[in-house]
């Protein structure tokens, strides 16, 4: 079984420094993107990769920024919708149903990732298989950009049929 993440090593200069400095991150194995601040030592980046790779891929930190998300959502739907929109607790379980309860036949999906193309890219489609899993017929990804605001992103099949259903 290969590993997704991988610890790497990079060594630079810095404004101000006279000797390279040896910086750690953690990286898809494609090193398609750094995970984590490259400014690991080498244990906690080795750890970090580790831990991602069973699973345990959620700092409190990013616990807390998903969190906070959530709750922006909730508010934004009770407000346009004027729907009890609430949270749903238990998020990443193998059953989950989506991040938002309270709007009928519908699995919503919340992220505020620092990559947001990466969100717009894997959120769609990880509400495409909750709604599946929750028998829903609509699915939308509530993606939360640099400076607040956020965007819903559908797939094309996910718009499709919300269109043929606001026709009809």
């Amino acid at each position: 079984m290969s590993e997704r993440f991988v610890a790497h090593r990079s060594t630079g200069y810095r404004e101000g420094m006279r000797k390279p400095s040896e910086r750690w991150s953690v990286h898809d194995s494609n090193f398609n993107y750094a995970l984590i601040a490259s400014h690991l030592t080498e244990q906690q980046a080795r750890e970090r990769a580790d831990a991602l790779n069973q699973g345990v891929a959620m700092t409190g930190g990013q616990k807390r920024k998903g969190d906070r998300c959530e709750r922006e959502v909730e508010v934004l739907l009770r407000q346009l919708l004027e729907l009890p929109a609430r949270r749903k607790l238990g998020a990443g379980r193998h059953d989950d149903m989506g991040d938002i309860d309270g709007v009928p036949e519908t699995v919503i999906q919340c992220a505020s990732w620092g990559d947001a193309l990466r969100a717009v890219r894997e959120k769609p489609e990880e509400a495409e298989r909750q709604r599946e899993v929750a028998e829903a017929k609509y699915a939308a990804s509530f993606i939360r950009l640099r400076g607040g605001s956020f965007r819903v992103v559908l797939t094309p099949e996910q718009w499709a049929t919300l269109w043929k259903a606001a026709a009809a």
